[in-house]
């Protein structure tokens, strides 16, 4: 009620202010003010005193939800890494003797040396196998090619090992004979006039000599042009060079953080994390570093994804989630990823899949959940006023 008078002529003024609880029908809402007074003879009138339309009312402010996400330990394991490369050495035609000095193989086999001093220049490697395969590329017959390509690979092993120093048991050799499939990923990449019937020989069903001669059919310049630009790459031997890191100690673990964290494992890393405290801006930067130093690993990524949840990084978590989407154990975290979109429908079924494996964030994230829902329909009734 307005509580005033007004006298002939003049306007009374009157202070009105009256507070009620917030509901979303007051966004659209006006406010008229009415008088009432009595004239002469007790007749009453009605006036409007105002309409005022713009009421003012609290700003409506979005339901932000706590978002809590979960970390999973990795599991203790042997440390192993690889080393791979390839070597294109110069044989002597129908020869498998290495002649350090010949053509390309001074390079060739420095580069090699190189990647195996590298691995073993650290007290804390040791080699576990080193697997050497040889390629032949087509020319000559099928069973030349397979004793050439093993003759190589075995000659490049016991060259290795009797001067590095290394077991001839750690070497491992295999024939891969003539590389077909290397010859077809050269030629799909060129301008070569005659591409589409190489590739027609190539891909065919019948056995290589006789892809071989099919290919020499279609003259002298074609065959002439493969083996001077494509076939030397074909003859090349891989190799690739497996060793283990030792185990270290949280002092020695924290120095290599610094240092050279790729000699960590994921458990490693973890440890050392954890003595920061979870979700501090060392934590979050070791999880991120776990995740580049092992891009596949299932644990580093549902990891990454929390990290990158909490911190706002919408983008990084679809991605590290994206790696792993047939991982149970990243259900909650994907669920937090979809409930900050408002993807109420699949956020509830990833916080139900972790809940049921006993992921107990799982549970808060529901009750957040359920905030959030009331909090989109309430955005709708604003919307439809």
């Amino acid at each position: 009620m307005l509580a005033g008078e007004i006298e002939s002529g003049k306007y009374t003024h009157v202070s009105y202010l009256y507070a009620i609880p917030y509901e979303s029908w007051m966004d659209t809402a006006s406010l008229s003010l009415q008088q009432i007074f009595y004239s002469c003879r007790d007749k009453e009138e009605k006036y409007v005193v105002g309409n005022l339309t713009n009421v003012q009312t609290q700003p409506y402010i979005p339901y932000i939800p706590a978002v809590y996400v979960n970390y999973i330990e990795p599991r203790i394991e042997e440390k192993v890494r690889q080393v791979q490369g390839t070597a294109y050495l110069d044989f002597e035609s129908g020869k498998t003797i290495i002649k350090p000095s010949y053509r390309r193989n001074p390079e060739e086999l420095a580069k090699i040396a190189n990647s195996i001093n590298e691995v073993t220049s650290s007290e804390d490697v040791r080699i576990r196998s080193i697997r050497i395969e040889g390629f032949a590329s087509p020319e000559g017959s099928v069973q030349l090619n397979d004793r050439l390509s093993m003759g190589r690979a075995e000659a490049l092993s016991n060259y290795l090992s009797g001067r590095m120093a290394i077991s001839r048991s750690l070497f491992h050799t295999y024939s891969r004979g003539e590389d077909w499939e290397g010859l077809k990923r050269q030629v799909t990449e060129s301008f070569l006039p005659e591409k589409l019937r190489i590739l027609d020989i190539i891909d065919s069903a019948d056995e290589p000599d006789r892809k071989e001669a099919r290919l020499k059919n279609l003259g002298s310049s074609v065959w002439q042009e493969l083996m001077k630009n494509y076939f030397p790459a074909l003859r090349r031997v891989e190799y690739r060079i497996d060793y283990i890191i030792r185990e270290y100690s949280m002092a020695e673990a924290e120095e290599l953080l610094e240092r050279n964290p790729g000699h960590l494992s994921l458990a490693e890393l973890f440890v050392v994390a954890q003595t920061y405290g979870i979700n501090s801006e060392k934590w979050n930067e070791i999880m991120r570093l776990s995740v580049l130093l092992y891009p596949d690993d299932p644990v580093a990524n549902i990891n990454a994804a929390a990290v990158a949840v909490i911190t706002g990084d919408m983008e990084s978590a679809g991605r590290y989630l994206e790696k792993i989407k047939e991982e149970p154990l990243a259900a909650n975290n994907r669920g937090a990823w979809y409930m900050l979109l408002k993807e109420v429908e699949k956020a509830e079924e990833n916080f139900r899949q972790a809940d049921a494996q006993g992921i107990e964030s799982a549970q808060q994230n529901l009750y957040e959940l359920e905030q959030v829902k009331a909090d989109i329909e309430k955005e709708k009734k604003r919307s439809i006023r």
